[in-house]
């Protein structure tokens, strides 16, 4: 008879975060959203109508999240989507001042 024990760190269950907030616009040509989740995830983004010098219209999309990895730390990332494609573009997480100390200061 064999046994085996394992041992790993919890991993923390995203599915169970809840939305603190959030908030969706819509326009004539566009749109913008924002929400915050309850294991500290954020997404911004915006979305417009725009019309090409050959008269095309396309949408061209902007925004960014922000995430606290497994590691403590927050990460960010900010995209743009237009009619040439897909570019994202990653931060380097930060090191400095709390995300709670922050959002005390906004109130």
């Amino acid at each position: 008879m064999a046994f085996l024990a394992l041992n790993a760190a919890p991993v923390d269950d995203s599915s169970a975060a809840t939305i603190v907030r959030q908030e969706f616009v819509r326009t004539d040509d566009g749109y913008r959203f924002e929400y915050e989740t309850s294991d500290g995830q954020t997404r911004q983004e915006e979305g417009k109508l725009v019309t090409d010098a050959e008269g095309k219209q396309y949408m061209k999309v902007h925004g960014s999240f922000s995430y606290i990895g497994p590691d403590g730390n927050t990460y960010y990332g900010s995209y743009e989507a237009d009619k040439d494609g897909y570019q994202f573009t990653p931060t380097e997480p930060s090191v400095g001042i709390p995300n709670s100390a922050l959002l005390s200061l906004v109130g």
